[in-house]
């Protein structure tokens, strides 16, 4: 039986979502409901706690808006595992897009979700792409700033968020 509160979650992030377009941080939260609505507690909840983290004040340091403090070690533990973990999200939901697009109505009651759900699949699965590709690439540039003792907890912390590959 389907868990009503991750539906409840599913439909509270999609109208999230979709009310803050030039945001992606409601849209990613989206994408971790769906996805474990489907493979129940595939993400831990230091993985939701790590999307639900906001990065806002890390951006701001990096731009030096609003303020002169330095980015610290522990940002970038907080922004990489943000955007680590939002591209598995995103690396999770192409999978279960392409298996959607290769059998509707199989994937439909295997999963289900509610047809509104099913049809975001198709609508964004481009900006989940885009998505994916721009998180690995600042996964990649930023993550190379961490310190050795820094990168060890990153990559600890990383691998608590999921409990599946």
């Amino acid at each position: 039986m389907a868990d009503p509160n991750i539906l409840y979650k599913i439909f509270e992030y999609r109208l999230l979502s979709e009310d803050s377009l030039d945001s992606d941080y409601f849209f990613i939260q989206y994408l971790a409901y769906i996805l474990t609505y489907i493979e129940r507690d595939c993400i831990t909840d230091f993985g939701f706690k790590s999307v639900e983290f906001n990065i806002k004040p890390i951006v701001e340091k990096f731009r030096g808006e609003y303020t002169k403090e330095q980015v610290t070690q522990q940002d970038l533990i907080h922004f990489c595992l943000y955007m680590s973990n939002s591209n598995k999200i995103c690396k999770n939901f192409l999978i279960k897009i392409s298996l959607y697009k290769q059998n509707k109505d199989e994937f439909r009651n295997d999963s289900k979700l509610p047809d509104c759900v099913l049809d975001d699949f198709i609508r964004f699965e481009d900006r989940i792409y885009n998505l994916s590709t721009m998180f690995n690439k600042v996964v990649e540039s930023y993550s190379d700033c961490l310190g050795p003792k820094h990168k060890s907890i990153y990559n600890t912390d990383k691998h608590r968020s999921f409990l599946t590959a």
